[in-house]
């Protein structure tokens, strides 16, 4: 890291350089190559650079939001986890207790750590880059494998069918309802139009099971459907509950 002592060309330079030193300590020098290349590949600092010399703040703060973006949907979105735990972990991260006082950003793809009198300035992860993972993530979740799975799952639902419990009026909805999902996932594989998020493809998959679980019990096993039902809300509530516990925990343990 070094001083320049004149604005490096294309660059306005606002505050005018007098005898090679800098205007006020809050202002910090950024080699010329790293301008030069930053300001052509590089969108989001670009506007930052306009003013020279660059304001250490003003960039971190541009960095540091970027990084949380970024870390944000992949945790979320990938990951599962949800919104409101990100958000209480990236402010624990932020705050200077955690870091002894040292600002530093963090995220899957960027690690840079900013000192109060010098600055390491490392491009930011530009747009395009979230916008790369917003599109990976936006892509068809429906594999081959699922499509095979459920491919299964239609002939071991033939043979369950033959039964001559499976003509049980009741039955009826659950057993149309499970064709249909059937057919829109292997559909949406082949369709580009009809696309599956994960987190839709994961409750459809779970659906399917619960009611794959109730035809067994009530056509094969010869349970009625009642007692079937009653058991899987009562199922369903205990999942529920756990799920709650398991979100309160985190911060009962911060606390501690």
């Amino acid at each position: 890291m070094f001083r320049v002592p004149y604005p490096p060309k294309g660059i306005k330079n606002k505050n005018p350089v007098k005898n090679g030193k800098y205007p006020g300590d809050h202002h910090f020098a950024v080699p010329y190559k790293l301008i030069r290349n930053t300001w052509k590949k590089d969108s989001v600092l670009r506007k930052k650079l306009l003013k020279y010399p660059v304001n250490q703040w003003k960039v971190q703060t541009k960095l540091d939001s970027i990084a949380r973006i970024e870390d944000m949907l992949i945790r979320v979105i990938v990951r599962g986890e949800t919104k409101a735990d990100v958000i209480r972990m990236q402010m624990a991260s932020r705050s200077p207790e955690v870091w002894g006082g040292q600002v530093v950003v963090t995220s899957s793809s960027l690690s840079i750590p900013l000192y109060p009198r010098r600055m390491f300035v490392c491009p930011a992860p530009p747009k395009t880059k979230i916008n790369k993972i917003i599109k990976k993530l936006n892509k068809k979740v429906v594999t081959k494998q699922v499509v095979e799975d459920i491919k299964g799952k239609k002939t071991g639902l033939k043979q369950i069918l033959k039964n001559p419990r499976a003509k049980i009026p009741e039955l009826k909805p659950y057993i149309s309802k499970l064709k249909k999902t059937m057919q829109e996932i292997i559909d949406s594989r082949k369709k580009p139009k009809n696309k599956i998020s994960e987190r839709k493809l994961k409750k459809t998959l779970d659906q399917m099971t619960r009611t794959e679980e109730l035809l067994i019990r009530v056509i094969v096993k010869g349970e009625s459907l009642e007692d079937v039902q009653k058991s899987q809300a009562e199922e369903k509530e205990r999942s529920a509950e756990a799920r709650e516990n398991r979100a309160e925990n985190p911060t009962a343990s911060e606390e501690r």
